[in-house]
């Protein structure tokens, strides 16, 4: 989901939280407010059942504008990130950018082993993320393919709440 607003909507996180229980792994961006020590991530991705993603540079630091907070799970590429337009191409920023990356490395996870489920999934793409320092700014770290693709759940715990959230 490469959307992002402030408010939330019962209604919304109910069919999300539908379908997550119904085995549909959801991604979301976190948002483009950038820093506040209160934390800024966006809806739909500040709900329990999506994985918040945020956004780096090409030096994996944070971008200035990735939204921040205890809700942010993981991180992705979303600086300077060739995308599709209307008649073409163009570089582009945002968590918007990063979120598709995580959804790739997501499917790809399911293409190796599919009989993981989305809870499953999702603790590949957390346990096996690259730490990138503070919780709070980066999540769980850098989204890792290939980490991810080999993650064996009976060698790595889901010590993460179930959901993958930062607690």
């Amino acid at each position: 989901m490469s959307f992002s607003g402030g408010t939330s909507s019962r209604t919304l996180e109910r069919a999300l939280d539908n379908a997550y229980n119904s085995g549909v792994l959801l991604v979301g961006a976190a948002g483009n407010t950038g820093y506040d020590r209160k934390g800024t991530i966006g809806y739909p991705a500040k709900y329990d059942s999506v994985i918040a993603v945020g956004a780096v540079n090409q030096f994996n630091e944070r971008a200035a504008f990735s939204s921040v907070g205890r809700e942010l799970e993981i991180m992705a590429p979303g600086v300077g990130i060739q995308s599709t337009v209307p008649g073409g191409y163009a570089m582009n920023n945002g968590t918007s950018m990063a979120s598709p990356h995580v959804t790739g490395v997501a499917s790809l996870v399911l293409e190796a082993q599919p009989e993981l489920n989305n809870i499953q999934i999702r603790s590949a793409l957390n346990d096996t993320a690259t730490n990138l320092g503070d919780s709070f700014n980066y999540g769980n770290g850098l989204v890792n393919a290939q980490s991810a693709v080999n993650f064996n759940e009976s060698i790595v715990t889901q010590g993460k709440g179930g959901n993958g959230k930062k607690k």
